[in-house]
């Protein structure tokens, strides 16, 4: 009786998690690194990481409809209304090199079909932001604005193998790239050698498209187990320390796939079966990012 009243109440959050409050107040868009997420090992579990060739140094991660008080709305739109692939084809070399997945054992579209389900949907109450098409093309142009490797490069901060740089440097060049409103820095740690290494750049926009502070919830101590699937998941992204990071270099032209765990998560039977649930497909759903 117990077990079954935890997972119905279970079950409820994920349901008020996942059809909640559509309203949103501003748009935290959200850049990586895909070197530093392919490069180090954690304690996750992970079997591979895939970097395409074509990927741009940094690539676009997310744009998400954020409140202040919580983290926000997710999948806004009903079951029927899912992620149309052809929308995007206009675009869709753009998408390869500017947001490209880098899981394993996924299309190459599927980073595209979760954003736009979980976050993209919440956007359409701004008819800038309205469809698949509007909501990838706005998300392209946020990338070539606020252009993370340029502005790191023209300050000097350049990817190196041995050279460490400060969390207090990075946030100072990005700064004036955001007329000097918060950027929020995430790290990943490699457990062989303890070395942090920079891997996603956050910034918060008003829905007039312009830079603004986060707010105060948005920079408390925070870390993210990114997205999951059945062959394991990324390193977990965490407040970059006050210490040495590092920014790992990477040779644009000629990237396959970077495996970074020897030994990969495994994933029981009954695990694999739960996900193939309706009440597993929403816990695996709205656990991603």
């Amino acid at each position: 009786m117990i077990n079954f009243m935890f997972i119905s109440c279970f079950v409820f959050l994920l349901l008020s998690k996942a059809q909640g409050d559509d309203s949103f107040e501003f748009l935290m868009f959200a850049q990586q690194y895909p070197t530093s997420m392919c490069l180090v090992q954690d304690e996750t579990g992970s079997k591979t990481c895939v970097v395409p060739k074509q990927a741009n140094a940094w690539t676009v991660h997310g744009l998400w409809p954020s409140r202040y008080a919580d983290e926000g709305p997710q999948f806004c739109h009903n079951p029927g209304r899912k992620f149309d692939h052809d929308k995007v084809k206009p675009i869709e070399d753009v998408l390869l090199q500017k947001w490209p997945n880098i899981l394993p054992g996924q299309g190459e579209d599927s980073l595209w079909k979760h954003e736009w389900e979980k976050h993209g949907s919440c956007a359409e109450a701004l008819p800038e932001l309205g469809g698949e098409l509007k909501y990838f093309q706005r998300s392209i142009g946020f990338h070539d604005q606020f252009d993370v490797f340029k502005t790191l490069n023209a300050a000097g901060i350049t990817p190196s193998a041995d050279k460490a740089y400060s969390n207090a440097r990075i946030i100072e060049v990005l700064g004036p790239m955001v007329a000097n409103n918060t950027i929020i820095t995430h790290c990943v740690k490699d457990t062989d050698n303890d070395k942090w290494y920079i891997a996603s750049i956050r910034l918060c926009i008003d829905k007039t498209f312009s830079p603004i502070k986060c707010g105060r919830q948005m920079e408390e101590d925070w870390e993210e187990d990114w997205r999951m699937n059945l062959e394991g998941k990324l390193p977990t992204l965490r407040d970059c320390p006050d210490g040495d990071i590092y920014y790992p270099p990477s040779d644009q032209t000629d990237r396959t796939i970077v495996a970074y765990q020897d030994v990969p998560r495994t994933v029981n039977a009954w695990e694999w079966l739960f996900q193939l649930t309706p009440i597993g497909y929403i816990w695996h759903s709205v656990t991603q990012s």
